[in-house]
């Protein structure tokens, strides 16, 4: 299944490098065209036009439409479906998975590299994927996280477009936890902390580290190498997060509050206290054998789980400067050479680096 899903994205991305190549095009003037209303969640009921379904993933230059082929692909996605769009009939066989998983993937991509370019019109479209799609939750979690790349970075304050935001506010307590997290971190990123924050927080508690990361200024605007909080708030959860129940979310939350210069004995107690723990385990602690290989990351979610926790609290270790860390990341770099450790060799020596 894992592989299946790598090469039915690898296959879309090399269609959308095939079309659209990796350079930053001028659009002319113009709007995007409004969308259709749909059946509910999805507003792929837009019936579209012969030219449209013929100039759809066309390679080349500006279309008849004088757009640049991204919004004009994903101005016809929006309008239409996977049912509608003749092209993915057309090139149904060409993918291990079906056209609705290529469909999304394609969203991502195009709603991903718009983002990257601060399209205004992709923005604008991203925005009607969110109110429209909802039929679709990997493309609503894309253009969920996509529409918090926008906004502008001033002495160490994100000014965050606002616009989508009624859009996310309709996401935050979507099913699927990935729409929750990337609607959540968009909207701390447009001020909205008082909705946002407790989904964050709720996700840490379960067991995402991720939506630590999106509690700082985004990284594309950071360009000192400094971490800038986007709400003051963000410390508290931060400390809490020392004591929820996941190894991963702790070790992070004592990175990103080494990062802030925040309790540090505490930060420092706690990664060395689980880096001791287990720095002699193995993947057969997580009953895998060690002749077989490297485990899938469908069937070992925590052996790497536990190992990204190492990984992130032997570079704690560094930035701490921890005499007693020091010691006991050489004994990791002389010892656990072999793939087989959860907290090997190369890590320490990254953490030993910082020294």
């Amino acid at each position: 299944m894992k592989n299946n899903l790598v090469s039915a994205f690898a296959a879309a991305l090399v269609l959308v490098v095939a079309m659209y190549g990796c350079g930053k095009a001028k659009e002319p003037g113009g709007q995007a065209a409004p969308v259709a209303q749909g059946r509910q969640g999805d507003a792929g009921a837009g019936v579209l036009t012969e030219e449209e379904q013929n100039e759809f993933m066309k390679p080349g230059g500006f279309s008849l439409f004088k757009e640049k082929p991204m919004i004009r692909d994903l101005r016809i996605m929006v309008k239409g479906s996977p049912q509608t769009i003749r092209w993915y009939k057309e090139n149904e066989k060409k993918f291990s998975e079906g056209i609705e998983s290529i469909y999304e993937q394609q969203i991502c991509l195009l709603v991903s590299e718009l983002a990257n370019d601060r399209d205004t019109k992709g923005y604008e479209l991203m925005i009607q994927i969110l109110e429209h799609k909802t039929k679709y939750p990997k493309a609503l979690a894309c253009a969920a996280e996509s529409v918090g790349k926008y906004g502008e970075f001033h002495d160490g304050i994100w000014y965050g477009e606002r616009k989508a935001v009624p859009a996310l506010q309709k996401l935050i307590n979507h099913e699927d936890p990935e729409v929750r997290l990337y609607a959540a971190s968009s909207l701390l990123r447009a001020g909205e902390g008082d909705i946002s924050l407790p989904v964050l927080d709720e996700l840490m508690k379960i067991g995402w580290s991720s939506p630590m990361r999106y509690m700082f200024a985004p990284e594309q605007d950071n360009h000192r190498g400094e971490m800038f909080l986007l709400d003051e708030r963000c410390k508290g959860i931060l400390k809490k997060a020392l004591n929820y129940s996941n190894d991963e979310v702790k070790s992070y939350a004592a990175y990103y509050l080494t990062k802030l210069g925040l309790e540090k004995e505490a930060c420092e107690r706690l990664v060395l206290c689980f880096i001791e723990l287990n720095k002699m385990k193995t993947v057969e602690a997580y009953g895998f054998r060690i002749e077989d290989g490297v485990p899938d990351g469908e069937k070992a979610e925590k052996y790497y789980s536990d190992g990204r926790a190492c990984d992130v609290a032997m570079l704690t270790l560094s930035m701490l400067k921890s005499k007693k860390g020091y010691t006991l990341l050489q004994e990791i770099e002389k010892n656990n050479t072999e793939w087989w450790y959860l907290c090997g060799s190369n890590s320490a020596q990254r953490g030993l680096i910082g020294y």
